[in-house]
């Protein structure tokens, strides 16, 4: 086990972390711009890769429940600018989800 500022990590847990990290940075900038043909796909399955890669239920479930609200966007029928509080606060809340999970200390 090595120390990471004051939380102690297992070894294998720094590379899932930036693994993940990785995928939602990625995710967010996808969602930022839904309606570029292929961006939502590639939301898609960047949700699914998170949420089957998690160990922990929380994450899994931030990870489709971002899917439900992007298909909630996509299923608007008016031509307005959809309101996209409620993807940003999922993930805002996955983002969250996955710094605690990767910041706590094994035991």
């Amino acid at each position: 086990m090595r120390q990471v500022g004051t939380q102690a990590q297992a070894p294998g847990d720094l590379p899932r972390r930036e693994q993940f990290l990785g995928w939602l940075k990625e995710l967010e900038e996808l969602l930022q711009f839904p309606t570029v043909q292929g961006h939502v796909e590639a939301a898609t399955r960047l949700a699914t890769a998170i949420a089957r890669s998690s160990d922990d239920g929380r994450i899994a479930n931030l990870a489709m429940r971002v899917l439900s609200e992007v298909n909630a966007l996509r299923n608007t029928v008016l031509p307005l600018k959809p309101d996209r509080a409620n993807l940003n606060k999922v993930l805002w809340h996955l983002r969250l989800a996955v710094e605690q999970r990767f910041s706590r200390i094994p035991r």
